[in-house]
């Protein structure tokens, strides 16, 4: 009986690995590895990526220059910075 618990565990485990490297949620490549058992692992290879956020802007397109202080990015025409309230040079 034991047994038959560490493998569903494992294969969980599994699942959850391959489809976090794949760019989707390993929590549900868990879940599915655990109920599914091995057909966990194969549904996990062909889960789709997580839909990502926006890309932060970078300084390179001229309408956001990046902060000294923190970093963060900040639109060109402010005179301090947006996320921690340096003057910006």
């Amino acid at each position: 009986m034991e047994v038959w618990i560490v493998f569903w565990v494992l294969c969980g485990i599994v699942s959850a690995v391959v489809a976090s490297s794949r760019g989707a949620s390993g929590f549900l490549g868990f879940v599915l590895g655990v109920l599914l058992g091995p057909l966990g692992i194969v549904i996990a290879f062909v889960l789709k990526p997580s839909a990502t956020l926006p890309t932060t802007p970078t300084s390179s397109d001229g309408t956001f220059i990046k902060c000294a202080h923190c970093q963060g990015f900040t639109p060109s025409e402010s005179r301090c910075c947006m996320n921690c309230g340096t003057a910006l040079a």
